[in-house]
């Protein structure tokens, strides 16, 4: 949220569920200056994507626990 503030372009990737609604980022103060996009990682083409992503950006900040990414 703070490089947000400052200006940063933020690319929020949030997970595709089936069984739940897409998250609604625009009513939640915290998601303020950033975009969003819906990505399936369990599929190739959505790994694809990110990893795209990824290579152009300047830093990654994630939340999964060791091993996982």
């Amino acid at each position: 949220m703070i490089l947000a503030d400052m200006g940063a372009d933020i690319i929020r990737v949030d997970r595709k569920d089936p069984f739940q609604g897409p998250v609604e980022p625009k009513y939640n103060v915290w998601h303020r200056n950033r975009r969003s996009v819906l990505i399936d990682l369990r599929k190739p083409e959505g790994r694809k994507v990110v990893l795209k992503l990824i290579d152009k950006s300047d830093a990654l900040i994630e939340g999964f626990r060791p091993g996982v990414m």
